[in-house]
């Protein structure tokens, strides 16, 4: 999938609802375009010499692309796809929790039952979430606590 962003890219194609990081995009994808033709090239003549070594220009080369391609990569998940924060993942690790012990107090207090958890009933996925900023309004330091300032919710 990325290695088809990346020619599609370089072609002059446009990431949908995605036209400005496709922009600063185009260039790094060019680019690998260019160092992978080079690196083709050096490899299809390594073919035609002694395939037991690599001369130093070669390998030169695959550094050379290695370091492109994790460039572009890096670049291209950065812009297009979101990434947490350690914060923002330590928050949902929070919440998961929250809902796992919501659910299990909920079976345990027969709030909701094992049936119910087994046929997936609709009405869990509006319980579950409600019972659960209940529960950790309950909680002493947990994820709802609110003697905590605002901005650390």
């Amino acid at each position: 999938q990325l290695w088809f962003a990346t020619e599609c890219l370089a072609a002059g194609s446009n990431v949908p609802n995605h036209l400005l990081e496709s922009e600063e995009l185009r260039p790094h994808a060019r680019q690998i375009l260019k160092v992978l033709a080079t690196l083709r090239t050096k490899l299809r003549e390594q073919c035609f010499k002694d395939v037991s070594t690599y001369p130093e220009d070669l390998v030169d080369t695959l550094r050379w692309f290695d370091y492109n391609w994790a460039e572009f990569e890096y670049s291209y998940i950065s812009r297009m796809c979101p990434i947490k924060t350690p914060e923002e993942l330590y928050q949902q690790h929070l919440t998961t929790i929250l809902f796992s012990e919501t659910t299990e107090l909920s079976l345990r207090e027969r709030i909701i039952t094992d049936d119910q958890m087994a046929a997936y009933d609709p009405v869990l996925m509006v319980a579950i979430p409600r019972l659960a900023i209940v529960y950790g309004l309950q909680q002493e330091d947990g994820v709802l606590d609110l003697s905590r300032d605002l901005s650390e919710i």
